[in-house]
């Protein structure tokens, strides 16, 4: 006779996360997620980290054990399947970053990493958090044409269910002041790239310059622009700014350095809304306004920080690879760099000073 499972759980709802099903099991239960952990037999520090990315069999054995749920519907739940999409790169699960995922933070917040949610999509059926929100390009919600967010209107404390402690009822209760979060007014945004980067991650197939590419090629050619978009704010006088307003692209500094997967969602959604406008150009466009400003190969480099993508060799073979100076000296003196720049720098090498001392 099959042994009955030991928790009772919630049917696992489309594409949702694993440590979403795993908070409203506890609710399920009354309880918090903690007192749920233990009772898997997890040790606590299991929940520290992003259970989410990946979770190595012994733990999913143990999971499936106490649920009853097989381990193979447990496995499709983890964000690694999607990687796949995204990167040819091998992703470790024990780094830090993953291109074009943002950390789930479950226990703390770190930068400007926040969890997101649309409260339309909470509002039309069981509030559950989705596998694509946590891609870093999922700022804005397609299905509704809103901006995503991350906070409690009421009192502005941030959004993290798995500190809820048993009593409420849904995962869109807010931990503070037990407001409901589906109840939010949606504001509406652009979601040109969001509804791309949905649509490869659907039909695994992508356009750029009118030709079809990868899924792998056309992330990373989006990364590249976004690293290119970043890097203007460090010169808002030079030619790489100068390059991009033609485009009607005007760069904003960020709150935080780091990596893209960081920043507050505000600010990667108005990153991706200038890469959008990126991506749609032609390789003759992007030569053309190129040559008008005097781009050269030295500056694309230097702002990306890595060589170009296959996808972008047609544009950047044709650069010069000295930079052109279309002014002199007394038309361009040397102004103060800005404060937002050098706060950034400062944290930037904060950082990387402590990386170094945990090393």
């Amino acid at each position: 006779m099959m042994k009955k499972p030991l928790l009772r759980t919630p049917a696992i709802l489309p594409d949702e996360t694993l440590s979403s099903w795993l908070i409203r099991t506890a609710l399920h239960h009354g309880c918090d997620t903690l007192t749920l952990i233990r009772y898997i037999g997890w040790p606590m520090r299991k929940w520290a980290r992003d259970i989410d990315r990946y979770l190595p069999t012994e733990f999913l054995g143990r999971l499936s054990e106490r649920t009853g749920i097989p381990i193979n519907i447990l496995d499709e739940m983890q964000l690694f399947h999607l990687s796949r999409i995204h990167t040819n790169v091998d992703l470790n699960p024990k780094k830090i970053n993953w291109n074009w995922f943002t950390p789930s933070n479950v226990t703390r917040m770190s930068d400007g990493v926040r969890l997101i949610f649309c409260p339309h999509c909470f509002a039309e059926g069981t509030p559950y958090l989705r596998r694509h929100w946590r891609m870093s390009w999922a700022t804005a919600c397609t299905h509704h044409g809103i901006k995503m967010h991350h906070s409690c209107p009421e009192c502005g404390m941030y959004f993290i269910p798995s500190k809820l402690i048993g009593l409420e009822k849904f995962i869109s209760v807010c931990r503070h002041c037990g407001y409901d979060l589906k109840d939010m007014e949606g504001i509406p945004v652009d979601t040109d790239f969001q509804k791309t980067a949905e649509s490869i991650l659907i039909n695994n197939e992508a356009v750029f310059d009118g030709k079809k590419v990868t899924p792998q090629e056309w992330f990373e050619t989006a990364r590249y622009f976004v690293s290119v978009i970043r890097d203007a704010t460090n010169f808002p006088n030079g030619t790489l700014t100068h390059f991009l307003g033609d485009f009607g692209i005007h760069p904003v500094s960020t709150r935080c350095g780091g990596y893209f997967e960081h920043l507050f969602p505000d600010e990667r959604h108005e990153l991706l809304r200038s890469c959008a406008i990126l991506m749609r150009q032609s390789t003759e466009d992007l030569l053309r306004v190129s040559t008008r400003y005097g781009l050269s190969y030295n500056t694309i480099y230097s702002a990306a920080g890595r060589s170009s993508t296959a996808l972008l060799q047609p544009w950047l073979s044709h650069l010069a690879i000295n930079s052109v100076n279309h002014c002199s000296p007394n038309k361009c003196p040397s102004k103060p760099t800005p404060e937002s720049v050098v706060r950034r720098k400062w944290a930037r090498l904060q950082r990387k000073m402590e990386r170094q001392i945990l090393s």
